[in-house]
């Protein structure tokens, strides 16, 4: 199996003022090649998830997850990874997710252990790093279970997509 893939964040604004204007833009793309080294990934999860009402999902990211092509994905590093509180379809969650924390938790790019986003209905999160650790390792055993809380009051449908290396 072969993956490449592409990274894009893009934000770009208009702004004027009586005969002013500004269009700020910030971007990046980040192109990656197939393998375990720096610039490139070779494992890919990307799934719809539903959590129940004041339920968890506790992605092991070191074993338990399957890819698209039914095999198993055991991550040693995250390169890439995006959340998004809403269903594929565009159907709008009523509930806010907390991603982060829990047992044994991936704790890569946070600052501390047990760090958490909160992400409201329709909001999503995106963090990426092509270099020699990428986002950060995964520890099997005792960090390596990615968490996502949703909150009470109704199932929330939300996506998640991983790249990785599997050395």
């Amino acid at each position: 199996m072969t993956v490449k893939a592409k990274v894009f964040a893009r934000i770009e604004a208009d702004q004027t003022s009586g005969d002013a204007s500004w269009t700020p833009m910030q971007a990046k793309a980040l192109s990656l090649a197939h393998g375990a080294g720096v610039g490139q990934c070779d494992l890919v999860y990307a799934r719809e998830h539903e959590i129940a009402s004041a339920g968890t999902l506790s992605l092991d990211l070191a074993g338990a997850l399957e890819d698209g092509l039914g095999g198993t994905v055991v991550f040693a590093e995250l390169v890439a990874l995006q959340i998004i509180n809403q269903a594929e379809d565009g159907t709008a969650n009523t509930t806010v997710i907390t991603v982060g924390g829990g047992s044994n938790p991936f704790d890569g790019f946070w600052g501390t252990a047990g760090d958490q986003i909160v992400l409201n209905p329709g909001d999503g999160f995106l963090i990426f790093g092509s270099g020699a650790a990428g986002i950060g390792a995964v520890a099997a055993g005792t960090g390596d279970i990615l968490q996502i809380a949703n909150a009470s009051g109704a199932a929330a449908k939300v996506q998640v997509t991983i790249l990785g290396r599997s050395a």
